[in-house]
């Protein structure tokens, strides 16, 4: 322990460990060396870490231990970044924006007042291969050369996962909060303002209006648009486009999702029918 100096303690200034060697941890030498052997920018209140030589880095910005700035980054006044991210290439970063500890971000754009909370990765190629006309014939790539781009005043979860896009750009609204192990697919457009709770998923291409709450664990079927204001009950599958019933209603359960109503309904008629089949073996 007499090796390890003190960690920072100060509550304005992110906690660091200054006396480990960057050079004896393994698994950091090949991100160093992405840096192309640029030199070590100390910045106040920083640890040891790379930034590249075509990068811009505010003064102001505060970089955790053992995190590697690639080329083409640029990160705006009063930044923070915690310990081990690896950031770029091809990311810019609003200012007073939050990244915690461990979080992977490439081919990205983050608006001003963004958390991103530890283990995130974003920016990453979606999921899109091409089938051969033999089952034998090995599964060929799609591109994925596009980015992700989230505005102004965003949460993202901790071990979030948002893809970049293929034919447009992954876009996250501003205001928009994403909980704990949410999947976002390449192409998705959320807008202002959604909440989506832990573990739900929304699949390649899909249109989420302004507002729109998912609960936990829902699942959201490719090219799906989700009408503005709407809520869906949480493990519900969204397999058809959501829109707002004659009634107004805007809130929808079930799998496939449905109107609140006909979802209780269902459940009534299959609660009823097991009650009488079970009767009948009586």
């Amino acid at each position: 322990l007499s090796r390890f100096s003190a960690l920072a303690r100060s509550p304005t200034k992110p906690q660091v460990l200054y006396s480990i060697p960057y050079q004896s941890l393994a698994l950091y030498k090949p991100l160093r060396s992405l840096a192309s052997n640029a030199p070590i920018r100390k910045f106040p209140n920083s640890g040891s870490f790379d930034v590249h030589q075509d990068s811009s880095v505010h003064e102001t910005a505060q970089i955790g231990s053992f995190s590697v700035i690639l080329d083409g980054v640029k990160v705006a006044p009063d930044v923070t970044i915690g310990s081990c991210c690896v950031i770029g290439p091809d990311v810019s970063i609003g200012a007073g924006t939050k990244i915690a500890s461990n979080v992977t971000i490439s081919n990205c754009s983050l608006g001003k007042i963004v958390n991103i909370l530890p283990g995130a990765r974003i920016g990453q190629d979606g999921f899109g291969f091409t089938a051969g006309p033999d089952p034998a014939t090995p599964l060929a790539k799609k591109p994925q050369m596009l980015r992700v781009v989230i505005g102004d005043n965003v949460e993202i979860g901790a071990n979030c996962t948002i893809d970049r896009g293929s034919w447009r750009d992954t876009t996250i609204g501003n205001f928009t909060k994403l909980d704990n192990q949410v999947h976002i697919a390449h192409n998705v457009v959320i807008g202002r303002a959604c909440l989506i709770a832990a573990q739900s998923g929304v699949a390649g291409s899909c249109n989420i209006g302004d507002g729109v709450q998912l609960g936990g664990q829902v699942g959201v079927a490719q090219h799906i648009t989700i009408t503005s204001g709407s809520r869906v009950a949480g493990k519900s599958g969204v397999m058809n486009s959501l829109n707002k019933c004659e009634d107004g209603l805007d809130v929808f359960g079930g799998v496939p999702a449905v109107p609140l109503r006909d979802w209780h309904r269902q459940s009534l008629f299959l609660r009823k029918i097991g009650r009488k089949r079970g009767n009948d073996r009586k």
